[in-house]
């Protein structure tokens, strides 16, 4: 009896057990189970996102296209007459009269004094520079000259670049620094070092002249000087003829046409080489391939002002257009170009140009805050606010970059878009009539 009585006991707290282990594991489950739907209902309902507001704000933004460039170099060359090293006595992009003394030919075994007279001119370019306050806003509060207007401007400019346009701001700073050096010397005022370094200078210059085996370079015009080749294409015409109807084979024979030619400032020269060009104008000269395109394109004509941006940063502004001839397949565009600074091209024609036909202004949005946008006909609806209460605007679309967009009121009749306006930079999560607190 007792035995049985414990087999028993034995029996029912097992069945305990398991029921009280079944209770937990549901009791588990069920939280588990609540948990979930609580975190589902709290992710559909609990956070849902707000309403985003800004004021619009006037912005600029340019038209651009690709197009391919070609180089013009219209300049006159000048060659040396003999055999030896080439020693200029002006600096570059400098602009001296006809019979203007522009170097000399040494013979080989004066190397060393044309290394010396090259370092008196760097000391001499440098001392100057420094007792003329070019660029010196403490000495000299308003520039001197266009040249130090610009320079300054220029080191301003690097200071506040990121990357992506350092080159570009480089190559304008170094072109600057360059014209300044060359006016330095006309406002320095001397001192002792300088008025040494000058006469030493032109005692060598006499010597040079007294030697009966030194070959004397003069301008035979007047105009601006470079010691760098331009292009290797000195006319268009031709190369246009050969290939008429047909420009992207001018373009791809020119991407191959290199710059043959160096700074031979200096060095040694043989008889014939060219070693500096003349432009009785300081413009550079291209021709242009503008292609049509599925839109329309803005129309340029014979003294239109255009841009244009190089891979790398560089820019080139207020490009003159001189002539256009059109073609069934685009435009050839005349271009000339007064503010050159520097570039200096490697091949004859580039492709992967910029060409900046126009800047247009108006109120800028990111095109992420635009619905219903058709780009194709320039058109998008924008969340504004007015009286605190959200409601849909028709706009036109007035130029985008892929990031933001340049919008104005599409109907005369409704109040055109202004500064003071706000709108929902995040149009999904309001629709029309919804209260802004």
């Amino acid at each position: 009896m007792n035995r049985t009585d414990e087999l028993s006991k034995k029996r029912r707290s097992l069945r305990a057990k398991r029921h009280i282990r079944l209770l937990f594991i549901s009791v588990t489950v069920l939280v588990m189970i609540a948990s979930a739907i609580w975190l589902i209902v709290l992710i559909l309902t609990g956070d849902r996102e707000a309403p985003r507001l800004a004021f619009l704000s006037k912005s600029e933004m340019a038209i651009k296209e690709d197009v391919s460039l070609i180089f013009i170099d219209d300049a006159v060359t000048v060659t040396a007459p003999d055999h030896g090293i080439f020693l200029p006595v002006i600096e570059e992009g400098e602009r001296v009269a006809k019979d203007a003394l522009l170097g000399f030919i040494l013979p080989y075994d004066r190397e060393q004094d044309a290394l010396y007279y090259r370092d008196l001119e760097q000391r001499i370019r440098a001392r100057a520079f420094v007792l003329s306050g070019f660029a010196d806003t403490l000495r000299n509060p308003q520039p001197l000259t266009p040249i130090d207007s610009r320079l300054r401007a220029s080191i301003v400019g690097l200071t506040r670049l990121g990357t992506e346009n350092r080159a570009e701001a480089v190559s304008e700073f170094r072109h600057y620094l360059a014209a300044a050096k060359s006016q330095a010397p006309l406002f320095a005022s001397s001192d002792d070092l300088l008025s040494s370094l000058r006469s030493e200078q032109e005692r060598l210059k006499e010597d040079f002249s007294s030697d009966g085996r030194v070959v004397t370079l003069r301008a035979h015009m007047t105009g601006e000087l470079s010691f760098y080749p331009f292009s290797a294409l000195r006319e268009f015409d031709p190369v246009w003829g050969e290939y008429q109807g047909a420009p992207e084979q001018v373009i791809e024979r020119l991407n191959k046409l290199p710059v043959n030619g160096r700074d031979l400032r200096y060095e040694r020269v043989r008889a014939g080489e060219q070693v500096l060009s003349m432009r009785r104008f300081s413009g550079r000269s291209m021709v242009l391939w503008r292609p049509k395109t599925d839109t329309e394109n803005m129309e340029l004509k014979s003294g239109s002002r255009v841009e244009l941006l190089f891979r790398g940063g560089f820019q080139l502004k207020n490009i003159e257009v001189l002539r256009v001839r059109e073609e069934l397949e685009g435009d050839w565009l005349w271009l000339s170009s007064d503010a050159w600074t520097g570039y200096v091209p490697s091949v004859a024609a580039i492709r992967d140009v910029e060409l900046v036909v126009s800047r247009v202004k108006g109120l800028s949005v990111p095109l992420r805050s635009l619905f219903d946008v058709n780009l194709e006909e320039q058109t998008a609806k924008l969340r504004k606010i007015r009286s605190a209460v959200t409601e849909t605007v028709a706009v036109r679309i007035l130029a985008e970059d892929g990031h933001n967009a340049l919008i104005a009121t599409l109907s005369e009749e409704e109040k055109a878009l202004t500064e003071t306006d706000l709108y929902v930079t995040n149009p999904w999560t309001a629709g029309d009539g919804v209260l802004i607190d």
